[in-house]
């Protein structure tokens, strides 16, 4: 709530205990350009409603520092049936199952060639069969061989089909498997034809300094919203038609820094974006 040389149509939502107005949670635009809010003329205030709507819960789900590594957890997916959460390891070089019931924490399946385990999902209609990265430029798919333990069932060599790209996030729908793909100053996907294998692309390019981070996928699997960014410049979201590669984009700068993690409500049609520096949604 302390922010020099702000221009003059700059918000903020801060609480301070001194302003005359109230001691409540505000949206303010302040009225001078280095103004830092403490003086009740200095802004126009509207209070914020928190109610239920508003209000967030943070469950921890599960925890074993013997388990879980630093930083080694890239990519998640929930079961078919949301009673499973797969999460992926690349420090540890496994997949570890969640019993969302118990919180009880079994290793799904490891290996020590799964070096870039970033990329996870589930198959979009059949239960117990998931689709993970093992490396830069390899998908498998793990089936279920018990209720806690897994075992690969075919591999897919190539699907960037450029050595200089890593797999970022894969999708699935009943007839492709789709991955997004990025290296340091640009980004692409790829659509791999389960049936026979075959690798064609869906968008070559969004661009020069333009890096896709994540994606979600949404109706079906048949579009996606990406957020992109390059060490904080370009940040972008971008609505992608998978069927036929067309694109827009939906939101730039603004809010929007080093744009990373990104859900979607489909109840409310609201998308949830996570900035790796703002440290919130």
């Amino acid at each position: 709530d302390n922010i020099p040389n702000v221009p003059s149509s700059a918000y903020c939502v801060y609480t301070k205990a001194n302003l005359p107005a109230s001691n409540n949670y505000k949206v303010c635009t302040t009225t001078n350009a280095v103004d830092d809010g403490s003086v009740a003329t200095h802004y126009v205030e509207q209070k914020l409603s928190l109610g239920s709507k508003s209000t967030s819960t943070v469950e921890q789900v599960s925890f074993d520092s013997s388990t879980f590594s630093d930083y080694g957890q890239w990519g998640a997916a929930i079961s078919l049936d949301e009673k499973y959460l797969y999460l992926t390891d690349s420090t540890n070089k496994n997949i570890k199952i969640i019993k969302l019931e118990d919180m009880s924490v079994n290793i799904f399946y490891s290996d020590n060639s799964l070096i870039a385990p970033r990329g996870i999902c589930v198959h979009s209609t059949i239960q117990n069969i998931i689709y993970v990265s093992k490396d830069s430029d390899t998908i498998i798919k793990i089936n279920h061989a018990s209720a806690y333990t897994g075992a690969v069932d075919l591999t897919y060599p190539g699907v960037c089909q450029d050595n200089s790209y890593d797999i970022y996030d894969i999708g699935h729908d009943s007839t492709y498997m789709y991955v997004l793909c990025g290296k340091s100053d640009r980004g692409k996907i790829m659509k791999l034809r389960l049936s026979d294998n075959h690798i064609s692309t869906v968008i070559s390019s969004f661009g020069n300094s333009i890096v896709p981070q994540n994606w979600v996928l949404v109706q079906s699997n048949t579009e996606a919203y990406i957020t992109m960014h390059k060490n904080g410049l370009n940040p972008k979201v971008a609505r992608v038609i998978l069927s036929d590669g067309s694109y827009t984009i939906l939101s730039s700068d603004g809010m929007l820094y080093r744009p990373r993690g990104i859900s979607y409500n489909p109840r409310h049609d609201v998308l949830y974006i996570q900035g790796s520096d703002y440290k919130g949604l």
